[in-house]
């Protein structure tokens, strides 16, 4: 056991640590009331569970997922599908499954089974991609979307296709294949004009809100007490923190509840008005060396499967680093995803922490064979 001690990369550990419990933090200290102290308490517990997740999937031999990818992926599809029949409603979207003691948000753990299936099958494979496989690529990735879509939760779905779409120009294509997908990403982008310009059958694809949210990225003052509401006052928690930051506990927007859903989706807008532009920054600076890391680990991956395994990982966070930041300083629409690590949420800390402790897999085995 020690021997595998000797091998860990003790900053793959360190980072995400870092940046959990940063979150944790800022739960606890954009409420300082018995709700704030009552969600900070559940994160935490879900980090503890979330470390021994990563510990046990440290010292996993990787290789093993291959021979499970499927069964975790046809989970994570039937989960789905039961969230729609029993799963809770907030907020207008049905996306949890009540557990009692924990509240399952399938969507997370299809971002895990994507990535885990997408890297077996194009294990060995890699640069020699045939066209009815594209298509099988396709079709598993687009399921899942579909159906977190239908939750609605379309910032988990537009993670999840990304995830797939990266995932897929990594393994490599040919010029053939290049062009059928561009051709395939153009005609969605003449469904989404069309849907957007209420054109038919595809006035529907979108539900209101979601056309409102467009509407407000691109001009939020329109409507700033409806639905450039939250827009708006994520730019205002931002421009608070000045330099330095108004400190934990002490900026207005969060405290005074003025930002809305604070500790999850506008969490960096929180994290700008306590930290300032340093602390901003230096999160910032603090994802980077994560993403650098994991990046490093699909390097010295010792197989296409491992490689292609932390690309999607790499590709999850930076997705989601980027989206999440974006909509808080109004450079891209509020669509809904969270920040990883530091938002709050058991699934999506739990997920993470799998991911990575997969990822420091990679390197310890790596290491192990170089040793």
């Amino acid at each position: 056991m020690w021997s595998k001690f000797k091998t860990f990369d003790i900053w793959l550990f360190l980072l995400p640590l870092f940046l959990a419990v940063g979150g944790v933090v800022m739960i606890y200290s954009i409420t300082l009331t018995t709700l704030g102290a009552t969600l900070a308490v559940k994160q935490l517990i879900s980090l503890g569970i979330g470390l021994i997740f990563y510990f046990s999937f440290s010292f996993f031999d990787y290789r093993a997922i291959k021979t499970w990818s499927w069964l975790i992926y046809l989970i994570a599809i039937a989960s789905l599908f039961l969230v729609r029949l029993i799963g809770t409603s907030s907020f207008g979207a049905k996306r949890w499954i009540e557990l009692g003691f924990f509240q399952f948000q399938p969507s997370e753990l299809a971002k895990l089974a994507l990535i885990c299936l997408l890297a077996t099958v194009f294990a060995d494979r890699i640069h020699r991609i045939h066209s009815r496989r594209l298509l099988m690529v396709g079709a598993m990735v687009l399921l899942p979307v579909i159906l977190v879509m239908q939750e609605p939760d379309l910032g988990s779905a537009l993670t999840i296709g990304l995830i797939g779409f990266i995932m897929t120009a990594h393994a490599g294509l040919n010029k053939r294949q290049w062009l059928v997908i561009g051709t395939i990403l153009i005609s969605l982008t003449a469904v989404v004009l069309m849907t957007w310009s209420k054109i038919g059958p595809f006035a529907t694809l979108i539900k209101n809100y979601q056309r409102a949210r467009i509407e407000t990225f691109i001009n939020p003052a329109a409507d700033p007490s409806g639905a450039g509401y939250n827009v708006l006052q994520a730019v205002i928690a931002v421009g608070s923190g000045g330099v330095t930051g108004r400190g934990l506990g002490f900026g207005s927007q969060s405290q005074l509840n003025f930002l809305p859903v604070s500790h999850t989706d506008f969490i960096f807008a929180s994290i700008a008005e306590s930290w300032g532009f340093v602390g901003s920054v230096f999160i910032l600076f603090i994802y980077g060396l994560l993403i650098t890391k994991i990046l490093t680990a699909a390097r010295l991956a010792q197989d296409d499967f491992s490689m292609l395994f932390c690309v999607g990982v790499a590709a999850l966070f930076i997705v989601q680093v980027v989206v999440n930041v974006g909509m808080n300083i109004q450079l891209l629409p509020v669509t809904g995803i969270t920040l990883p690590l530091m938002s709050y949420g058991g699934s999506s800390l739990l997920t993470n922490l799998i991911l990575l402790g997969i990822v420091q897999s990679v390197v310890v085995r790596y290491q192990r064979i170089i040793l």
